[in-house]
């Protein structure tokens, strides 16, 4: 959008929210295909990838590490628990928290599903060239970190690779 838009002249394909919620739908199929295969979904992939990075984590620390809104990381947790991806167990520090580990059946798993997101996402990315590649993958970068406050630093999350 090089110049603003009012109501009367705002079409969807100058809308950031259109544009961004079709693109994210795009890689979204594309990384559910491939990960269908291995029986999981583009969101149990981000949560198993998150508790990677934050080992011992509890689930409030993850909702803030990756949007996952309360009430889906609690069935999802319950689900990856029952199905044996993630270890749950009460923190010693806080016995109401429960802390999150991959166990060694979601550490292997994780790995088929990288290599998963991986064949989606460059497909997806194959749609635009190589140096907008780079720049599209700062800009969305930039656009979840919004904007830094000098001197503050910020525990994160891996970044998913769907």
């Amino acid at each position: 959008m090089s110049e603003p838009h009012n109501a009367e002249t705002l079409s969807l394909d100058e809308s950031v929210t259109h544009l961004i919620h079709r693109a994210g739908q795009i890689v979204d199929e594309a990384a559910s295909t491939e990960l269908e295969k291995l029986k999981i979904t583009p969101r149990q992939f981000t949560l198993l990838v998150a508790i990677e990075a934050n080992s011992g984590a509890t689930q409030v620390e993850l909702i803030k590490f990756t949007g996952i809104d309360r009430s889906t990381m609690a069935e999802m947790t319950r689900r990856l628990v029952v199905r044996g991806l993630i270890d749950k167990r009460l923190r010693h520090d806080d016995n109401r928290a429960s802390a999150l580990k991959l166990s060694s059946t979601g550490k292997r798993l994780l790995k088929q599903c990288r290599s998963a997101v991986i064949s989606a996402e460059k497909k997806f990315l194959e749609r635009i060239s190589p140096s907008r590649r780079k720049s599209l993958m700062t800009i969305l970068t930039a656009v979840i970190a919004g904007p830094k406050a000098p001197g503050k630093s910020r525990r994160r999350a891996a970044r998913p690779k769907d």
